[in-house]
């Protein structure tokens, strides 16, 4: 047998024995991504069926070829929990780095929402330029020139004495004529000025 028919056959058992399920030849080409022509897996699988690796079994016109099940190693009680005690070990693996994949995630995630080194020197420009202003202003508001601001404040000022004096004035002359207007009749003071409509200040 030639070299590459050997590694024809042995590569076409292993995959049988690795996946033990039964295959046509041309499941076999198609899974081995057509590594072997379907002459050369015909050929490996008659081979393999004289020597008692594969066996042979005719659905109607296809033949369906697979391990035989006597070559295959079974596995002891103790192997299996092995096994299973490294499936165990295994899954909890599996479960720690999904954890820590979860809390590097949510780092990243929170680093993401963070100003970066770029937006911070911006906004501290911003903040500086403010400053400037607002300090520009007040030095301003500090300069300036209030003597207009006391001139309209004592001229008003004079014009409201001015009102209150002519209001006085008023004011006695009105009590004057109530007086006398008193000294005619028979009527209170209060009875008067609530008579003619005159609230006292």
């Amino acid at each position: 047998m030639s070299k590459g028919k050997e590694n024809a056959n042995g590569a076409i058992l292993k995959y049988l024995s690795s996946s033990n399920r039964p295959y046509s030849v041309t499941d076999v080409v198609n899974n081995l991504h057509k590594e072997y022509g379907k002459a050369a897996v015909t050929k490996a699988m008659e081979a393999l069926c004289e020597e008692g690796k594969v066996c042979e079994k005719v659905n109607g016109k296809q033949k369906i070829y697979f391990v035989n099940q006597q070559i295959i190693d079974s596995v002891s009680d103790e192997k299996l929990r092995e096994m299973d005690e490294q499936i165990v070990e295994l899954s909890d693996k599996l479960k720690r780095c999904e954890e820590q994949l979860k809390a590097k995630q949510a780092e990243l995630d929170s680093l993401s929402n963070e100003l970066t080194t770029k937006q911070l020197k911006e906004q501290c420009e911003t903040n500086e330029k403010t400053i400037v202003d607002i300090t520009a202003k007040l030095e301003k508001f500090k300069s300036k020139d209030l003597s207009a601001s006391r001139k309209e404040y004592e001229k008003v000022r004079q014009q409201l004495e001015k009102q209150k004096s002519v209001w006085k004035g008023r004011k006695r002359l009105a009590e004057n004529v109530i007086d006398q207007f008193l000294e005619e009749c028979q009527q209170s003071k209060k009875a008067l000025l609530e008579e003619i409509g005159i609230e006292e200040d």
